[in-house]
């Protein structure tokens, strides 16, 4: 069994708030619904297109096997199931706090971040 770390519905609010800076990222500012979070996250938009307003089911967990057991790291397509079969969109990375002050404090080194557009 895979355990959440956290999960809500985050409302788009921003799309490229200080300009475009790569070809096929853009970097999505949006408001959670339940913990009202401010969250900024870059997506690659050449793959998955976001909207302002769009509502996205954000998702983090520690791994994508559907038996809790940790992942490599590297998603390799195949017949094996995992909880990316659900999702439309998912990623891998860092989770960073970013207080008023700007410095960012690396706050978990996240295995996988899931969202599907609503």
């Amino acid at each position: 069994m895979v355990a959440t770390l956290f999960e809500d519905i985050f409302t788009v609010t921003e799309i490229n708030p200080e300009g475009k800076i790569f070809n096929n990222v853009d970097r999505i500012v949006a408001k959670g619904n339940q913990f009202e979070k401010t969250m900024v996250l870059d997506v690659n938009s050449q793959i998955y297109h976001i909207d302002v307003k769009d509502k996205l089911k954000i998702v983090l967990v520690s791994t994508i096997n559907l038996d809790g057991t940790p992942d490599s790291g590297y998603y390799l397509q195949g017949n094996r199931k995992s909880l990316a079969d659900d999702y439309e969109y998912v990623m891998q990375g860092k989770l960073y706090r970013i207080p008023e002050g700007n410095s960012r404090d690396e706050l978990l080194n996240l295995d996988m971040l899931i969202l599907t557009q609503l």
